[in-house]
């Protein structure tokens, strides 16, 4: 067997040029490379489906949770009261900082209540699939009852059989 896996390896190896060990690095890093897609997915599904929504009601939402898509420098006037407009508009850098430290603490506050909402919708799911289930569960009757009554037919047609052929031996008997 180990002749046959060598034999195939330098026949490979000669026939087409290419080293087997870089073909089998290859291999390595395209799963290490998938196996960091499914370790991220989790993160990125996060990332897509809650932080996203979020900053994006953080910066065009209405006044209550946002900023109704106010330019970066009025936004920062606002949270600093400091300087005005054009003071913003000449140092962005700082202004985008501000913000982004702004936006990350909003983001920190709002998250755990996302989740919690969403907790709370599987909270809800459950509880009725379970609630679904015990009431089938109830209105099935109790196996032992099946059983009595499986038995009961069951008489009554060896009864009906063995009455049908009293029956039909009295009707022979009759026209003899």
């Amino acid at each position: 067997m180990l002749y046959l896996i060598i034999t195939a390896y330098v026949g490979y190896k000669y026939s087409t040029g290419r080293d087997i060990n870089v073909i089998l690095d290859q291999c390595l890093e395209m799963a290490e490379i998938c196996l960091g897609y499914i370790i991220n997915l989790p993160f990125q599904i996060v990332e897509t489906c809650i932080d996203y929504p979020l900053k994006e009601l953080y910066r065009y939402g209405p006044s209550v949770v946002g900023w109704e898509g106010q330019s970066l420098s009025l936004v920062c006037s606002q949270i600093t009261h400091m300087g005005d407009e054009s003071f913003w508009s000449r140092n962005v850098d700082e202004c985008q900082k501000i913000y982004d430290t702004k936006e990350l603490a909003a983001l920190h506050f709002r998250k755990p209540l996302v989740f919690l909402f969403l907790a709370y919708l599987v909270f809800l799911v459950l509880r009725s699939l379970i609630h679904t289930w015990a009431v089938r569960q109830q209105n099935r009757p109790h196996p032992e009852m099946v059983e009595i009554y499986q038995t009961f037919k069951m008489l009554m047609k060896v009864l009906q059989r063995g009455l049908n052929g009293r029956d039909d031996e009295r009707r022979k008997n009759r026209h003899r």
